[in-house]
């Protein structure tokens, strides 16, 4: 689920950047600084809940887990009291 929300994310805030700059390379660049740590944290936590299956001992959602929930890409912000 981690990999597929984060691929539309991704797609989507990529058509955000296309669409605000006059290159493909730069709208690249804004991107991939924007977006990357939010990737990387994903993807850490994605394979922190493979090796020890977390989600399997019950609601185990920490304010670390859930800093990717709470990102918006339509508004580019962090959403909920964090």
């Amino acid at each position: 689920a981690q990999g597929a929300g984060c691929a539309m994310v991704n797609g989507f805030s990529l058509s955000q950047d296309l669409a605000e700059h006059a290159s493909v390379e730069d709208a690249l660049v804004a991107w991939e600084k924007r977006i990357r740590p939010m990737t990387d944290h994903t993807q850490a936590l994605s394979g922190e809940y493979a090796k020890n299956r977390s989600l399997s001992k019950g609601n185990m959602f920490t304010p670390d887990a859930l800093m990717a929930a709470r990102y918006d890409p339509l508004r580019r912000v962090m959403s909920w009291p964090q």
